[in-house]
């Protein structure tokens, strides 16, 4: 299995935002790790389905095989410190990153 830094990740969870950012007609500014996806770049759920379905294929060849929703929230609630469970739609790419890191490198 392929190895990959945290920095290598968050390029890549960037790129893969972008490319669905980018076809968009209607943008809401730059993308960055502190943009959620919902809030900040304006996805509906359906979008978010595609855009985790892109990063598990993204992430795949690193041993991802999926991305869990309430695992997610969970690893989220836990960033923040705070005991009640984080909105799906308030979680940060910056975030998703950490989890995908956490998982990968067999962190959390």
């Amino acid at each position: 299995m392929a190895e990959i830094s945290r920095g290598e990740i968050e390029n890549l969870v960037l790129e893969v935002v972008k490319q669905d950012y980018d076809n968009r007609k209607e943008k809401k500014g730059e993308i960055n790790l502190e943009n959620t996806l919902v809030g900040d770049l304006g996805n509906d759920s359906l979008d978010v389905v595609e855009m985790t379905m892109a990063l598990e294929e993204n992430f795949s060849k690193y041993g991802l095989n999926e991305i869990n929703d309430e695992e997610l929230i969970k690893y989220a609630s836990e960033v923040r410190k705070t005991n009640n469970p984080v909105d799906s739609g308030s979680i940060k790419l910056g975030e998703i990153t950490g989890y995908i890191d956490s998982k990968i490198n067999k962190k959390y």
